[in-house]
C-alpha cells in the first residue's frame, strides 16, 4: 500500500474518547507512506494529530487544503481516504454493546476472511473480553478496537496523540505488531519524548524536522 500526501494543510479539532480534544493545525505537510507503523512525533499541537485525525469521517474541520493525494499510484480525494480510515480507541459510539457483538457484526458487514477466534489470537486478546461492553474495556480498548477495524477491512488506522505515560503500556506494542503483519498504514501521533525501540520495524516521522527556519536570516 502506498499513500502520498502533497502539501497538506488542515485546521482541525482532534478528539478521542480517551483523552478529549484540542484545537490544532498542520501546514504544508508532504510525505510518502507505505504499509507499516508510523510514529508522528512532536508535541501535542505539532500538527501530527491534526493531520491524522483529518483523515477520519467524524473529523470536525475548520479547513482543509492539499495539492494532491495519491493512493497506490492513483489520484484520489480526501473522501476516498476517509472510507478506508478507522479511528482506533473509540468506545462511546457503541454505547452498551458487547465486544463480541460488535466484532461479529463488523465481520458480517465486510465479509472478511477473518474469524472472531483468529482476531482474538492475532491481537493477543483474552476471550473474556468478548463478554464485556465496549465502554468498560479501559486499556483493553486499543486491541479490541483495532481488531474491529481489521474486521471491517480498513486500511488506515488512526490513533490519537499518545503521551509518554500511555505509551509505556505493552498493550500498544501488541497492537502495532499485529497490524504490522497487514497491508495497512498505521498513524500514531505521539510525544517526541517517547523512546521507540530500534529493534522494531517502526517508521519515525519527526514533525519538527519538517518545519525548518533559518533564524539567522530573520530581520530583528
Amino acid at each position: 500500500m502506498e499513500l502520498i500526501i502533497n502539501e497538506y494543510g488542515a485546521h482541525i479539532y482532534p478528539q478521542n474518547d480517551a483523552i478529549g480534544y484540542i484545537n490544532s493545525a498542520c501546514n504544508d505537510f508532504s510525505y510518502k507512506f507505505y504499509s507499516g507503523i508510523y510514529f508522528l512525533t512532536g508535541e501535542i499541537d505539532c500538527g501530527a494529530w491534526s493531520f491524522a485525525y483529518s483523515l477520519l469521517n467524524e473529523a470536525t474541520i475548520g479547513g482543509i487544503l492539499y495539492k494532491n493525494i495519491t493512493l497506490n499510484g492513483e489520484a484520489v480525494d480526501l473522501e476516498e481516504i476517509k472510507k478506508l480510515s478507522f479511528h482506533v480507541g473509540q468506545f462511546k459510539i457503541y454505547k452498551k454493546r458487547i465486544f463480541d457483538d460488535v466484532l461479529r457484526k463488523a465481520l458480517e458487514k465486510s465479509k472478511s476472511d477473518y474469524t472472531v477466534e483468529e482476531l482474538i489470537e492475532k491481537f493477543e486478546l483474552d476471550r473474556s473480553y468478548l463478554d464485556l461492553e465496549m465502554r468498560v474495556l479501559n486499556m483493553r480498548r486499543w486491541g479490541c478496537s483495532s481488531a474491529i477495524g481489521l474486521a471491517l477491512n480498513k486500511k488506515i488506522f488512526v490513533f490519537p496523540w499518545l503521551s509518554k505515560y500511555y505509551f509505556l503500556s505493552d498493550v500498544f506494542f501488541k497492537v502495532f505488531r499485529a497490524l504490522s503483519q497487514e497491508d495497512v498504514i498505521v498513524l500514531v501521533p505521539c510525544s517526541e519524548k517517547i523512546q521507540i525501540p530500534a529493534e522494531e520495524k517502526f517508521n519515525v516521522v519527526r514533525m519538527n524536522d519538517l518545519f525548518k527556519f533559518d533564524f539567522e536570516k530573520i530581520e530583528r
